[in-house]
């Protein structure tokens, strides 16, 4: 069981949230050892890490949508798909 202040959750729950968030098991193995040795900053720094890896991916997702819809907003304006 993982101790903390403010709440009691379970490491299963921390564990099967972290897996949720796409989190390795490394990592997930990383975080519950810092909270149990109550290295916070640490487990804050995990989290924030994830964040901005999965934020990374979101944005690399977004600029290739962009590219696919300039394409296709090009090729519809050139009347390409107009043609039978």
């Amino acid at each position: 069981m993982v101790k903390l202040n403010v709440q009691k959750i379970s490491e299963k729950e921390i564990v099967i949230a972290l897996l949720d968030a796409g989190m390795d098991t490394e990592k997930i193995n990383e975080f519950i050892e810092s909270i149990n040795s109550e290295y916070f900053q640490k487990s804050k720094n995990i989290l924030l890490s994830q964040r901005v890896e999965l934020l990374l991916k979101i944005r690399d997702g977004q600029e290739k949508l962009y590219c696919l819809d300039y394409l296709t907003r090009t090729l519809n304006q050139a009347g390409i798909f107009d043609k039978k």
